[in-house]
């Protein structure tokens, strides 16, 4: 493999559950990897204010996903309550970045909007 990042040393600051694969993938290319999590991503205490927006889907005009992380807690929770993907049809939906709107894809296939970044 091509050695790009030989004697560099890259700090990798996702969670460390997501850290991995692009861990690996800079070893690859001979970088020296130090993981230094800056944030760690864990279920709320309450979902209350979660719950109640998604029982209220019909006051909002857009649903916005901010990252692969938000995407997935928002559809795992609106899953919880048996609603369908469907039930986004009425709303605009806006996926940040590519990742994101992948996992949004996977529920949803009209993309009302993307960004790649804000």
């Amino acid at each position: 493999m091509n050695q790009q990042l030989a004697g560099r040393t890259v700090v990798i600051t996702r969670a460390a559950s997501q850290a991995n694969d692009f861990l690996t993938i800079l070893e690859e290319y001979g970088a020296k990897v130090i993981c230094c999590p800056t944030i760690e991503i864990k279920e709320p205490d309450n979902y209350d204010r979660l719950d109640e927006a998604i029982d209220h889907l019909y006051g909002y005009d857009w649903v916005i996903l901010t990252s692969t992380n938000a995407a997935e807690f928002f559809l795992r929770r609106l899953f919880h309550f048996n609603r369908a993907a469907s039930d986004l049809d009425d709303l605009r939906v806006c996926a940040i970045g590519e990742a994101t709107a992948s996992r949004r894809r996977s529920v949803r296939r009209r993309d009302d909007a993307r960004r790649r970044r804000c």
